[in-house]
């Protein structure tokens, strides 16, 4: 994406971003991102009544909107190039959600939530593709896995800690519509986040993909299997953000209480992608991609088709532990092979986008079939077949090793 965001005409700018001001906005950002796609089957089951088919249809429908966003992103930025600068792109985004965000509060009526809901994954998917290039540009080796490993526990963290806020908006003394404003304080968080463009140079600075660091003879396959593995983690969290309010309100658990507990996948997924940041063990290790599939599909089984809170807990847990090692792996091999793409960043987010949206199509599936325990399989089901060509490229190095031996 930086390719397409960049212009070759403006001098000095060979530095990178400051790090500080790009953690702030990251941090605020990330906190209306969780808020939007993590939190928004709470509001519309409390505030909206929506029945469960219709929140399942609210996430796949931004899903796909989010998608066609970032795959027209990079085409449309170049064409504005002239007239727009990145820095400017960021701050027409971050004002449009700033200013959209009241909306869900002041306005009566689910066209709103609909309407502020597709404008969020509009802006969104233009937002995160600037954002990484500022973060990556100019930076190199370990200073850009440094880097890259910062943002990744700040962004994490604020998804936290934004899904386990609303609590202070919904079911408390705030009144029935509470949920609402939990989306309509978006909007001074969105436009503090604007702020931080003052440190932002106009344009990332200029980005070489020859510095990669050591590559493992292995690195290149595992990065293949990470790229089928990404989006169908999200497939996983698209279904597990529809379900969510739906599953813990058949457990008896109180509306306040239910977006903190189903923060936990989010608190388990910032400290299994610090352990892997920190530590190095898991490094070209097939068994580690091996064992992030199978938590998050034992996960999401216990989450569907639990009996009871604790069960529904572990699941949380399992499924935050194998997406935040899909997801660092895929950063991390992606770096390490020198394999930048930038000009693929909109593609890489529309992936994303379509594991959003396939996940709640699933559970449609599911519901049709007489929802409960049918969502979890049909969605398991769906994620399992993934197994087969994300598994070629390990089938491909192990006949590799073979050949050296024999």
């Amino acid at each position: 994406m930086q390719n397409e965001v960049t212009s070759s005409t403006e001098p000095n700018r060979s530095n990178p971003a400051p790090i500080a001001p790009q953690l702030a906005l990251t941090f605020l950002a990330s906190i209306a991102t969780a808020i939007m796609w993590n939190g928004l089957g709470f509001v519309a089951k409390n505030d909206y009544d929506f029945q469960e088919w219709e929140t399942f249809l609210l996430f796949a429908a931004n899903g796909l909107v989010y998608a066609s966003a970032a795959i027209l992103s990079g085409r449309f930025l170049r064409r504005i190039a002239k007239l727009a600068t990145p820095r400017a792109v960021l701050a027409l985004v971050l004002i449009a959600q700033g200013l959209a965000a009241p909306l869900v509060g002041i306005v009566d009526g689910e066209w709103a939530l609909w309407a502020t809901s597709f404008l969020f994954s509009i802006c969104s998917a233009g937002l995160w593709s600037i954002v990484e290039s500022y973060m990556s540009a100019g930076r190199h080796g370990h200073s850009m896995r440094s880097t890259i490993g910062w943002w990744n526990v700040t962004w994490m963290s604020a998804n936290a800690i934004g899904l386990a806020s609303m609590a202070l908006f919904i079911g408390n003394d705030v009144g029935d519509d509470g949920g609402r404003w939990s989306i309509g304080a978006l909007g001074p968080v969105c436009l503090l986040a604007a702020t931080m463009l003052y440190w932002y140079p106009k344009h990332p600075a200029p980005h070489h993909t020859t510095e990669a660091g050591v590559v493992g003879t292995n690195y290149s396959n595992m990065l293949r299997t990470c790229r089928i593995m990404l989006p169908v983690s999200y497939v996983f969290v698209g279904a597990l953000s529809s379900l969510m309010p739906y599953k813990l309100d058949s457990l008896g658990i109180e509306p306040a209480l239910e977006t903190p507990l189903t923060a936990t996948w989010l608190v388990i997924r910032v400290l299994v992608v610090a352990g892997m940041w920190r530590l190095l063990f898991w490094h070209g290790r097939w068994s580690s991609l091996a064992l992030a599939g199978l938590l998050m599909l034992t996960g999401f089984g216990l989450i569907a088709m639990g009996p009871n809170i604790t069960s529904v807990l572990i699941g949380l847990g399992l499924v935050g532990a194998g997406q935040g090692m899909t997801y660092y792996s895929a950063i991390y091999y992606a770096l390490a092979v020198g394999n930048a793409e930038v000009d693929a960043a909109g593609t890489h987010e529309s992936l994303i986008g379509l594991g959003y949206a396939a996940g709640p199509a699933f559970g449609l599936i599911g519901i049709t079939l007489g929802g409960g325990a049918a969502i979890g399989w049909v969605v398991l089901g769906a994620a399992g077949l993934a197994a087969v060509p994300a598994s070629r490229p390990w089938l491909k190095d192990r006949k590799r090793r073979q050949l050296q031996e024999s």
